[in-house]
């Protein structure tokens, strides 16, 4: 991906409720393409991930210093949802929502869009664990869970 990428949170005011997206900015490049010229479907699961952890280090108080060191972010499942290819060139908008909170897990949702057309191409899910580090799920710490319930709040 582009060495220019940014990210941001924008919120979508609509009819019924706000939504609250974090939004990851990049573009296609040959190192990105496959065979068939188009973006490999291992690129989806390496930019969900790049926006995830951008997400947390701006909104998981002290993740820079305890992630990987006091706890770990275990990827439980992983679903994504192909619908169009991107290729060279084209700039594409990861925006990831929370989109469920329980006890010791939450949810990602991520739609990867063409900023040129506004399409959806693909969609991407993961259920995250929090968990010790031994790998075992243990419940989300409080401020944790409350920050995403706000943010989950907000897109229902």
């Amino acid at each position: 991906m582009a060495a220019n990428s940014s990210a941001r949170v924008v919120t979508n005011t609509g009819a019924s409720r706000d939504l609250m997206i974090y939004e990851y900015k990049t573009v296609v490049t040959f190192g990105d393409t496959n065979a068939e010229g188009n973006m490999g479907h291992d690129r989806y699961a390496s930019l969900f991930g790049k926006a995830r952890e951008l997400l947390a280090l701006e909104f998981i108080p002290n993740f820079k210093n305890e992630a990987g060191k006091i706890f770990l972010l275990k990827t439980r499942s992983a679903n994504y949802d192909y619908r169009r290819d991107f290729f060279f060139g084209d700039r594409i908008s990861v925006r990831m929502t929370v989109t469920q909170v329980n006890h010791a897990s939450f949810s990602l949702k991520a739609e990867f869009v063409n900023e040129e057309t506004d399409t959806v191409h693909a969609i991407g899910e993961q259920l995250i664990a929090y968990a010790d580090m031994n790998g075992k799920p243990v419940g989300l710490p409080k401020e944790l869970k409350n920050l995403l319930m706000t943010v989950t709040a907000n897109i229902r």
